[in-house]
């Protein structure tokens, strides 16, 4: 064999090996663990709202753990309401569950699919206790419904969209969130 048929042939090679060793990287993936989805939800965090003109509803502190077996993010809330017209206040905890999605027109990952599993006030004594759970139950659902947990910074949604990856499947795993990069429809 010729010295320049050993070049081409080597070349070809290292070329074959190369693309192999692409192909077992696989796309890039964000991952964020359990820890750091925590601390970008302790950044989110106090959450303050009104609620039907009545209510102003804080969630000044909370934990989040993950659900890898449903796919879902659990959160347990500190909560602190007051009833705007009578001044009544409440303090509680809130447990509950969530899916994740991407949305694409602003490169985020939030919460759907808000499930209250409970919510307990503090004020036991009070007659309003059960209505005032179950109505908190259903308001804070629709509260988080769509709340930001992470954006991926401008720079890298630029760096994608040049090597034509887009998002494609979202996942919660044991190790933390997980969305992968695939080659873009278009």
């Amino acid at each position: 064999m010729s010295l320049p048929s050993r070049r081409h042939t080597l070349s070809a090679l290292l070329a074959l090996g190369l693309s192999g060793c692409a192909s077992l990287l696989g796309p890039p993936t964000l991952r964020l663990s359990e820890d750091e989805l925590d601390a970008l939800l302790q950044q989110r965090l106090p959450l303050q709202r009104r609620v039907l003109e009545l209510f102003d509803v804080s969630l000044p502190a909370g934990r989040l753990r993950l659900l890898p077996e449903r796919e879902r993010l659990a959160l347990a809330l500190d909560l602190q309401a007051r009833e705007r017209v009578l001044g009544g206040q409440w303090r509680g905890q809130m447990q509950l569950d969530a899916a994740l999605r991407w949305q694409t027109q602003d490169h985020t990952v939030r919460l759907q699919q808000v499930r209250v599993q409970e919510l307990r006030l503090d004020s036991s004594a009070s007659p309003a206790r059960g209505p005032a759970e179950r109505l908190g139950a259903a308001v804070a659902g629709q509260l988080l419904e769509g709340l930001m947990v992470y954006q991926l910074p401008p720079d890298r949604v630029q760096r994608l969209q040049r090597q034509g990856l887009a998002p494609g499947a979202l996942r919660i795993t044991p190790r933390g969130l997980e969305l992968d990069f695939v080659p873009s429809a278009g």
